[in-house]
Formats: structure tokens, C-alpha cells, sequence
């Protein structure tokens, strides 16, 4: 049976179970949690502050339009949680997994999202700027239309990931293997095209 969440309470909260919790349209800010699971828990339209997740469960809870700001929600698993219109405003996600999820008109806003797993995600016409994806797996993302701008994709996995019509101008891409992407379309600028250039086997000469 799900545990009762008290939202005033200022004391980390260890391997507890709020699943099936129903919190929607709630407030919460300074809340302390480690390896809690709030599988199918509801938190649609709720707002986090400052809140800490570690290697929580959101397996199958309602996340839409909910709103995160400077949280940490590190090693976390979303498995097929609904992201609809969720925002993240400067929070820390390393190492979670959105495996699933239903990320569509997610909202991002800058924040550390390295080792992320966001595979098979789709991010379309998403304004992506000033964000951390270095190590993030994009294996078979679409990535269309969308402005990732003077973010850190070192080393991100993008195979079979589409970035058609993105503006990617500004983002580090070092480490990328662009052979097995789709930049039909994209923006880079002329840094970029020396890199990819590179990594075709290409000598630039200017």
C-alpha cells in the first residue's frame, strides 16, 4: 500500500513506497528522497522546487504538464511515465531513463542531462539550449525541426537518430558518430563542419 506523502516534512525519505500516490496540482519544494518508487503515482500539473530524487521509480505516473525546477532526479527511471507538457527548468537528471515515457511538448530549460537514456524519443520542434547531454543516449531519437543550440552532445550516442531540419549551431559535437545519423537539413556552423568533415576522413584546407 502506498505511503502517505507529507509534503512539510524536511527529512530525506529512504526506500519508501508512494506508489499510485495521488498528489496532482500540488505544490512541493525541498523534499528529500532516495530509492522511493512512485510507480503510477499522479503528479499532473504539480510543481517541484528544489526537490532531490535519487534512484527513484516514476514507472507509468502522471508527469503531465507538471513542473520541475532546480530539482535533482538523478539515476531515476520514468519508464512509460506520461511527460506531456512537463517542464524541467535547471535540474539535474544524469543517469535516468525515460525509457518509454511520453516526452512529447516536454519542456527543457537548460539543467545537467548527461548519460540521460531518452532513446526512441521524439523531441520535435523543441527549443534545447545551453543543456548538458554529454554521454546521453539518443539511439533511434527524432530530433526533427528542433533548436539545440550551445549544448554539450560530447560523446552522445545518435545512432540512427534523426536531427533533419535542426539548428544545431554553438553545440559541441565531438565524439559523435555522424555516419549513423540523419543531419538532412540541419544548421552547423563552420567548427561543426570542420568536425564532421573529420570524422568522414576528410582533410580540411582552408
Amino acid at each position: 500500500m502506498a505511503e502517505e506523502l507529507n509534503v512539510w516534512t524536511e527529512e530525506e525519505q529512504i526506500d519508501r513506497d508512494f506508489s499510485g500516490f495521488i498528489g496532482a496540482g500540488e505544490q512541493y519544494q525541498g523534499l528529500r528522497f532516495t530509492d522511493c518508487r512512485f510507480n503510477g503515482a499522479d503528479f499532473a500539473e504539480s510543481s517541484f522546487y528544489h526537490c532531490s530524487f535519487e534512484t527513484c521509480r516514476f514507472t507509468g505516473a502522471r508527469l503531465n504538464a507538471a513542473r520541475f525546477e532546480d530539482c535533482r532526479m538523478v539515476n531515476c527511471s520514468f519508464q512509460y511515465a506520461g511527460l506531456f507538457g512537463a517542464v524541467f527548468r535547471q535540474c539535474k537528471l544524469t543517469g535516468s531513463s525515460f525509457s518509454g515515457a511520453n516526452t512529447a511538448a516536454m519542456t527543457i530549460e537548460g539543467g545537467d542531462w548527461s548519460y540521460t537514456d531518452l532513446r526512441e524519443q521524439e523531441f520535435y520542434k523543441m527549443r534545447l539550449e545551453e543543456i548538458n547531454f554529454k554521454g546521453a543516449d539518443f539511439n533511434r531519437a527524432k530530433l526533427e525541426k528542433c533548436r539545440i543550440r550551445a549544448c554539450n552532445l560530447e560523446g552522445a550516442v545518435i545512432s540512427g537518430a534523426s536531427f533533419r531540419g535542426s539548428d544545431l549551431r554553438d553545440s559541441v559535437i565531438d565524439g559523435l558518430d555522424i555516419l549513423g545519423a540523419d543531419f538532412h537539413g540541419a544548421r552547423i556552423d563552420i567548427g561543426q563542419a570542420v568536425a564532421m568533415a573529420r570524422a568522414l576522413g576528410a582533410v580540411f584546407k582552408p
